[in-house]
């Protein structure tokens, strides 16, 4: 019996060893880092491309190198693990690109660094990180892409200015390109158009810019919206935008509209700088009425400097004890540079919601996997808590038979 037990006392050693490792190894992930996380290539019949990942790893210097995408027979890696030094940090990698691919547009393509845990044992969490190569394949006959197309806020009544670059993605070569704007308000009614410049004879992968400026004239401070319609050589291509005809103006965005009922309460009032110049000093007073239009309470949120063309958030604090449960109108009034605006709203004074059970974490996230590493640990334990009692017990039916 006493080499049973001592078998027993190996066996449980070893095993609280092995939980321990696999505890440290599924709380303890290093950070992984590279760079260029990103490279983009205009397709080449034949082309050869010698490009590399670099690495920069917090604490493990040991990474898994791995290849995986569209150009996987088309690309060679000089080794598939690195030993992360200050004088090696890169794996090089060379791309040969075949006479032609079955399909235009994007072809994309991972490099993948893994984290190698030093001392390896059980169950480990591994950080991995990637790098995105992608090869643009020309389209067949002709084809335009506009990159982007902004417009530049403006003063009302100054010039807008519009810029939208654009790229030959086709095998042929554009011809004629050129652009027509249209201004719309909030309210989507047409108020303005404007043509582009004109580009001519841009060949594949080639690059230009269209740009118009118009005269916002006597159009008032707001939000609008612009599309550009590009006609090409027969073809038609379109991009959206917004921008802002600006003054010494702020608006309201959104409040809290629902309060919890219990003490003193946080509430938050979001506004929008419509000015080209930051506004100093910028505050909210809430003031709330019952039915009656009798005011019942009032307080005003902390002062903030307002950035130029920017939203930022008020923050003041309401008193739900003098309220009670139940539905309020309330008044919003807006303070900045001496000026004032005011709004109505309503309030919700509420109970606080019951406790939700916890969100379901995603299948994969860092979260589900320690748990599924933690569970496969505890079903091994019971595994073994069975096993070694079965060790312990005497045998009776086999001793009474032995006698």
């Amino acid at each position: 019996m006493r080499f049973k037990y001592k078998r027993v006392l190996l066996i449980l050693i070893i095993l609280f060893f092995f939980l321990n490792t696999l505890i440290l190894n599924s709380e303890n992930v290093n950070a992984l880092k590279l760079y260029p996380g990103k490279i983009e290539i205009d397709f080449e019949p034949n082309k050869l491309i010698e490009s590399g990942v670099c690495f920069i790893p917090e604490g493990n210097a040991h990474i898994k190198i791995l290849s995986a995408g569209s150009l996987e027979e088309y690309i060679t890696i000089e080794r598939d693990e690195i030993y992360v030094t200050e004088d090696d940090n890169c794996v090089m990698y060379n791309i040969s690109l075949p006479a032609s691919f079955d399909r235009p547009g994007k072809h994309d393509h991972t490099i993948s660094g893994t984290e190698i845990p030093a001392g390896e044992a059980g169950f480990v969490i591994k950080v991995k990180i990637n790098q995105l190569i992608i090869v643009h394949v020309p389209y067949p006959g002709k084809y335009l892409e506009i990159n982007q197309f902004t417009a530049k806020n403006a003063e009302a009544g100054e010039p807008i200015e519009f810029t939208a670059p654009i790229t030959c993605k086709g095998k042929e070569t554009i011809n004629n390109i050129k652009g027509v704007i249209q201004i719309f308000d909030k309210d989507d009614q047409l108020i303005g158009t404007v043509n582009t410049n004109t580009v001519t004879n841009l060949k594949t992968t080639e690059k230009e810019t269209l740009y118009a400026v118009w005269d916002s004239g006597d159009n008032v401070q707001g939000n609008y919206k612009a599309l550009l319609k590009v006609t090409y050589d027969g073809e038609v291509s379109e991009k959206k935008t917004e921008f802002k005809l600006g003054g010494l103006d702020v608006q309201l965005v959104d409040y809290t509209k629902k309060v919890i009922l219990g003490g003193i309460q946080s509430f938050y009032v979001s506004v929008e700088s419509i000015w080209s110049e930051n506004i100093p000093n910028a505050r909210a007073s809430v003031i709330v009425f019952d039915n009656q239009s009798t005011e019942l309470t009032s307080f005003e949120t902390l002062t903030k400097n307002l950035p130029a063309w920017n939203q930022a958030i008020l923050q003041g604090y309401i008193d739900t004890n003098i309220l009670g449960l139940g539905t309020y109108d309330a008044k919003i009034t807006l303070f900045f540079a001496d000026l004032t605006k005011e709004y109505d709203g309503i309030i919700d004074i509420i109970e606080e919601p019951k406790p939700q059970e916890e969100e379901k974490e995603k299948p994969g996230s860092s979260k589900t996997v320690v748990r599924i590493i933690l569970g496969l640990a505890v079903i091994l334990l019971i595994v073994l808590f069975f096993f070694l009692i079965r060790l312990l017990i005497p045998k009776k039916d086999k001793k009474q038979k032995s006698k």
